[in-house]
């Protein structure tokens, strides 16, 4: 099957700080619906935890307050040091894309987001290393506080995801949020 390239710059994320440390968990469910001309609107749900506490492994156990975005839809936004987990909503045809990074950044800025990983309940793997028998809906990688600020604060990222038809065949769909960083 073919795949068209993406038409845009896709950086990886780059490797963990030497010494960096998360001071919280912040998670995030992305979902979909369709809006009245049929075309999909991506929502999400968020909600944070201290570093310290019991990492949440199923979906079931994510119990979050939906928090509407006040602006494009998606932006995230970095207010300590912490991880960051994405997790597609399992009730729908949604999965990483298996071609591309599931996240990946439009410019440098490796060295504010690092250490992408897919997660399957508390096993964490590189995109290479991800058992094959298992669809890939969750990912996890590190941010690092932007602070004091350094020009730009806006980053642009790409969430790589792939809409799974009845047929089994994908699409591939990249969605295009920003991370404000720092947040204060």
């Amino acid at each position: 099957m073919a795949i068209a390239p993406a038409t845009f710059a896709q950086h990886p994320l780059g490797k963990r700080p030497t010494g960096w440390k998360s001071h919280r968990n912040h998670y995030v469910i992305l979902s979909y619906e369709k809006d009245s001309s049929g075309a999909l609107v991506f929502t999400y749900k968020e909600a944070f935890t201290p570093a310290q506490s019991r990492a949440i492994t199923s979906f079931s156990d994510l119990t979050l307050a939906t928090k509407q975005a006040t602006g494009p839809i998606l932006d995230l936004e970095v207010y300590a040091d912490c991880f960051l987990e994405v997790w597609l909503n399992p009730l729908q045809n949604m999965r990483w894309s298996l071609v591309y990074d599931a996240i990946t950044t439009k410019q440098d800025f490796s060295n504010y987001y690092f250490e992408l990983k897919y997660k399957d309940g508390n096993d964490l793997y590189d995109r290479a290393s991800f058992p094959t028998d298992v669809i890939p809906l969750v990912v996890r990688f590190g941010a690092k506080h932007n602070y004091p600020p350094v020009q730009p604060t806006l980053h642009g990222f790409s969430l790589n995801i792939e809409l799974v038809h009845a047929t089994g065949k994908p699409t591939p769909l990249t969605i295009d949020p920003d991370i404000q960083n720092p947040k204060v």
